[in-house]
């Protein structure tokens, strides 16, 4: 009796398996953050060692006597230094900003003077629509604020013009006084002439 071969099982992973290795994944220190590393982390020898056994009787791994005693301090002592170890902590663990380019006093400036001209091109637009409802209803369009200014203008060239006109009149008066004035006599414009050389 021939045996028929029997099919030899496949090696796909199981659902559960790819699910296990993306949380080893994602429970992965980054790096530079290993345990290896704390050689790597700043401060004194002694403030390390008192850092190690505050860590080992928050854990309970020392009692808070023994934490003491291996520092050579009295319990009230120590209490102190776990209070100011923990304050630490959470101080270094407080959200920082976020960094990134800090905004340009120029950047801030172009941006108003964008903002200036949407504006003013927002305004120069509703005053033409204002101007063609206007005039699409038959409405006479308003004297702008600065009407007075150009009456003011006006007035002066009136004056300017009222000025040319007595110019005008003094000058003929001053010709017909002359004409009315006895001639002058010889003597006197020979002396005029003499004293003028």
């Amino acid at each position: 009796m021939t045996r028929k071969p029997e099919p030899k099982p496949e090696s796909k992973p199981t659902p559960e398996a790819p699910a296990a290795g993306a949380a080893r994944r994602r429970g992965r220190p980054p790096a530079g953050a290993s345990p290896a590393s704390t050689a790597t982390l700043g401060g004194s020898r002694e403030a390390k060692r008192a850092g190690t056994v505050v860590l080992e009787v928050i854990a309970g791994l020392r009692s808070t006597g023994e934490g003491a005693a291996a520092l050579g301090i009295s319990s009230s002592r120590y209490y102190q230094l776990e209070l100011r170890a923990l304050e630490g902590m959470i101080a270094a663990l407080e959200p920082r900003p976020r960094r990134g380019p800090r905004p340009r006093p120029e950047a801030a400036l172009e941006a108003v003077q964008k903002e200036r001209d949407r504006l003013l091109r927002e305004l120069q637009r509703s005053q033409a629509l204002v101007r063609l409802a206007q005039r699409s209803i038959g409405l006479a369009t308003p004297t702008p604020a600065g009407g007075d200014r150009k009456g003011a203008k006006r007035r002066r060239r009136r004056a300017s013009a009222r000025g040319a006109l007595l110019v005008r009149a003094l000058r003929e008066q001053a010709s017909e006084q002359a004409s009315e004035a006895p001639p002058a006599t010889p003597s006197a414009s020979e002396g005029s002439d003499q004293s003028v050389a």
